[in-house]
């Protein structure tokens, strides 16, 4: 039995995915999450063997917690769905070493594909991924913008960019205040923002919120 956990804020698509697993005797839902956060600490304890990942997620990034699944459960297997196509987006999913994309919208039967692809510890990128990894070849000089900042610095990021305080932010880390307010001060040194409209409007560019 393969056990599958779904990270997805949208409600249609999370009932798209359970419909079809209901359908697959083989596969094991064993949990949804509506923000990364969420997800990233579930499948941490759960260590499902096939997570669906969307991008945009609230609270943490999906690419995060795609970094974070990497590193600290190598075996589980990571499916990213997203209807993002910037290459920007697909250099920082094919760095983060995703086992498969697929886009949103492309259908009940690419889906099956693609999950039971990596499902099996096989591949499965559709062709805009296969085209960022081209240009990654032919243009090496390629530079991520985030890979500046640290994980923390990148998480407090999204939840500036997303509208909460220093205080909010504080409490759902777990961090003390000026914990908080000492990495707000280093973002804004490291991407040259003036205000919390500048440090939203880096985040949009690079893709962290739309």
């Amino acid at each position: 039995m393969i056990r599958v956990y779904v990270a997805e804020d949208e409600v249609l698509l999370r009932d798209f995915v359970d419909a079809f697993f209901k359908g697959e005797p083989t596969y094991e839902l064993v949990g949804f999450a509506r923000d990364g956060q969420e997800a990233y600490e579930a499948c941490s304890k759960l260590k499902p063997e096939l997570v669906i990942l969307d991008v945009m997620l609230p609270k943490l990034n999906g690419i995060e917690v795609l970094e974070r699944l990497k590193k600290e459960l190598p075996n589980t297997k990571v499916l990213v769905c997203s209807s993002i196509q910037s290459p920007k987006h697909m250099q920082r999913i094919l760095k983060a070493q995703a086992d498969g994309f697929l886009e949103k919208g492309s259908g009940l039967q690419a889906f099956s594909e693609a999950v039971h692809q990596v499902a099996s510890g096989r591949s499965y990128f559709s062709p805009q991924i296969l085209e960022a990894l081209r240009d990654m070849a032919l243009n090496p000089e390629f530079s991520d913008s985030l890979a500046d900042l640290t994980a923390r610095e990148r998480e407090i990021l999204q939840r500036i960019a997303e509208g909460a305080t220093n205080k909010a932010i504080a409490e759902s880390l777990g961090l003390k205040l000026k914990t908080v307010e000492t990495h707000r001060a280093n973002l804004m040194r490291k991407v040259g923002a003036h205000n919390a409209a500048d440090l939203t409007r880096f985040a949009v560019d690079q893709g962290l919120i739309q």
